[in-house]
């Protein structure tokens, strides 16, 4: 979104609520300003809202004046104004806007909090504008209120925060002096590949796939063992029996009929843009159902990173179930993953160690666990919580192939 940086900007007084309202009257198909009117049952024309809504690219307005909703931004009027993902389509296209993009550039380079009253005068500098201050004061005003709605800003009495939802925790290796962390991973990972006979493996999983689907006794148990080995190729310290550092925490990974716990870990220092962490631990619920991952998954694995946290405070944590099914079921349990649970399909996990086979066979640039641990930072911040095998191509080989 371009706009024009000169002195007669002006910046529609509207709510970040009436232009998700205005979306919703405008999902039945193209309106005049006077059908919008009677939605809105408003006694004057709602002017700011519809140019707030041109502003961030919601709508477009046909040559006889009509207005209507990109078909893109459809999806929106599903949902509430509180949903996550009426929320993160506000936030992509309020990130798109220039004035807003400069708003929030102003923060990063003052440490992500600032004044209003000398936020408002930057800001006034940065786009060249002249504005009146009464003017000048509202429209940061309103700017701040657009950016708290999906918390790319904080308010705290008179100082504006970038808040921590915003700053996304894009991880990035913590490197001592000219040790590099990537390649002592892989290596790891070389070494293991190379103390096995792969084609002993391939066969050792299918037999285990098979008394998987013919023997319902210790069905748990054996899926755990099963996503357990795969998991050690991508290098993670796989964790899945009871330590005695374990027994002070009520930490534990005994498995039960339908599934069990893993734990996954990365014991190597990292950095996101806002911490230094001594790990990554992974809080991982495992179910053997096809069916669809029971809503009560949700609740072992958050209870599960509870534990973990206790005996890993310092470490970056992620919740992430993995089944058999595509995703959770029943579909209210998908609402109640929001916003850090990732469903991975055991046939996508299949697929990402066939792939690191494949990379070994080859002798070429392994898969790690800081990959799948960059795939989940993206699944969360994109609010896609039921990954496919093509989002994980989409959103970690595509990187993988640029990184080399």
């Amino acid at each position: 979104m371009n706009t024009k940086t000169r002195g007669n900007i002006v910046i529609p007084n509207a709510t970040s609520k009436k232009i998700i309202e205005l979306l919703k009257i405008l999902s039945s198909g193209p309106k005049t300003k006077e059908q919008i009117k009677k939605g809105f049952r408003a006694k004057v024309m709602p002017y700011n809202t519809i140019n707030a809504a041109k502003i961030l690219e919601f709508v477009r307005e046909s040559a006889d004046g009509k207005l209507s909703i990109k078909e893109e931004f459809l999806n929106i009027t599903k949902y509430s104004y509180d949903h996550p993902i009426t929320i993160k389509i506000f936030k992509e296209q309020l990130l798109k806007w220039e004035v807003f993009r400069k708003l929030v550039h102003l923060l990063k380079i003052n440490g992500g909090t600032m004044q209003k009253e000398k936020l408002s005068d930057q800001l006034e500098m940065e786009l060249n504008a002249e504005w009146k201050n009464s003017s000048k004061t509202q429209y940061v005003g309103i700017l701040i209120n657009w950016g708290n709605y999906p918390k790319i800003l904080k308010t705290e009495q008179n100082m504006i925060k970038l808040s921590p939802e915003f700053i996304k925790e894009e991880i990035k290796l913590y490197i001592p002096e000219d040790i590099d962390i990537v390649q002592i991973m892989e290596k790891n990972i070389y070494d293991t590949l190379c103390e096995i006979n792969l084609k002993d493996i391939r066969k050792k999983l299918a037999n285990s796939e098979k008394e998987l689907k013919l023997n319902s006794n210790n069905r748990g148990k054996k899926f755990q063992e099963i996503i357990a080995f795969y998991f050690k190729f991508l290098g993670f310290s796989v964790r899945t029996q009871d330590g005695l550092k374990e027994k002070n925490t009520g930490l534990s990974y005994q498995p039960n009929s339908g599934g069990g716990d893993i734990g996954l870990y990365i014991h190597i220092p990292i950095s996101t843009n806002s911490k230094v962490y001594r790990g990554v631990a992974i809080a991982c619920e495992v179910k053997a159902t096809e069916n669809g991952a029971p809503k009560k998954a949700l609740d072992q694995v958050r209870t599960f990173s509870e534990q973990i946290k206790k005996l890993y405070p310092d470490y970056k944590l992620y919740k992430l179930v993995i089944s058999n099914s595509i995703g959770y079921e029943p579909y209210y349990a998908r609402d109640k993953a929001s916003p850090d649970v990732v469903h991975i399909q055991y046939s996508t996990l299949k697929k990402i160690i066939e792939l690191q086979f494949e990379k070994f066979n080859n002798n070429k640039k392994l898969l790690s666990g800081i990959d799948l641990v960059k795939f989940l930072d993206a699944s969360i911040n994109e609010c896609n919580l039921e990954t496919t095998w093509e989002y994980f191509e989409e959103k970690t080989l595509k990187n993988f192939m640029r990184r080399w």
